[in-house]
């Protein structure tokens, strides 16, 4: 069984068994175990993954991370655990802080459900460091990509690929490039002026980045406020649009809201949805398809 196959029996296990998971512990043996086994790595052997590794901060002795992955009895990756429940965005600092006093250079940070791998780029790289900065990485919330396709797809019915065209394109698999992101996602519950900061960013650094065409670059939100939404909504292009999970119940009460003499927030919000700045969530899937 390959690793993308192995991915999917596991994925099919956490919604099997995650309901049951009420500690820590248990979420760690059912669902990120196997995940680490799943990496190649032998879980069951001490000098390999070492659990509840040891990562002094300064004065504070003692402290100690979920899981350490070992090479040549040297720690290479760090991985942090917590309950499949609980909001990751949280225990960030956490990590951070074990993976700057480790020589490790990869650190994981997972409730067995979502995996945020992180890297120690700029250290090695002092010319990526002046682009990204120094303590901040681009993480959409979800990515969506195509594979790349075979000659005979791109052939099917007649012939417009061989060993002496195309052989830097993108899209042929035989060219040994990687799948190619179509689109990026930025999740947020609300709309604070930090996280949609934090989104347009995002965006900026995809942009300022990327190689060949732009992927859909998106933000999904619940937000209730129509003036935090033209935040974020109202802009140059950074954004291909924000999609709202429930607008036309929002629109329906901000019309009622506004009845009461707060007709400048109906308006604002009607301006968006106008200027396909603003959508529902239903359309998201259609616009991605493009």
């Amino acid at each position: 069984m390959d690793f993308k196959d192995q991915i999917k029996v596991l994925a099919e296990r956490v919604i099997k068994l995650k309901e049951n998971l009420q500690t820590e512990e248990a979420t760690k043996t059912a669902l990120i175990m196997p995940f680490i086994q799943a990496l190649g790595y032998d879980i069951f052997d001490p000098t390999e993954v070492i659990p509840e590794y040891t990562c002094d901060l300064g004065i504070k002795k003692g402290e100690k991370i979920d899981y350490a992955i070992c090479q040549d009895n040297a720690p290479i990756i760090l991985v942090e655990c917590k309950h499949w429940k609980e909001n990751l965005d949280a225990h960030n600092s956490q990590l951070f802080r074990y993976f700057h006093v480790s020589k490790a250079r990869f650190g994981i940070l997972t409730n067995g459900i979502i995996y945020r791998f992180y890297t120690d780029l700029v250290e090695k790289n002092k010319q990526l460091a002046t682009v990204i900065g120094n303590d901040y990485l681009v993480a959409p919330d979800v990515i969506i990509y195509r594979n790349l396709c075979e000659d005979a797809e791109i052939n099917h019915g007649k012939s417009y690929v061989d060993m002496s065209v195309a052989t830097m394109a993108d899209l042929r698999k035989s060219n040994g490039g990687k799948p190619i992101l179509h689109a990026s996602v930025s999740a947020k519950w609300t709309m604070r002026s930090d996280r949609a900061q934090n989104s347009r960013t995002e965006a900026l650094n995809l942009i300022r980045n990327r190689k060949g065409h732009l992927p859909h670059i998106v933000v999904v939100t619940g937000e209730p406020l129509p003036s935090r939404l033209a935040s974020l909504a109202l802009g140059t292009g950074d954004l291909d649009c924000v999609y709202h999970f429930a607008l036309y119940e929002l629109l329906e009460s901000v019309r009622e809201y506004g009845a009461n003499g707060r007709e400048d927030i109906v308006e604002t919000l009607e301006n968006l949805i106008a200027g396909k700045r603003l959508k529902d969530i239903s359309d998201l899937p259609l616009d991605l398809s493009v």
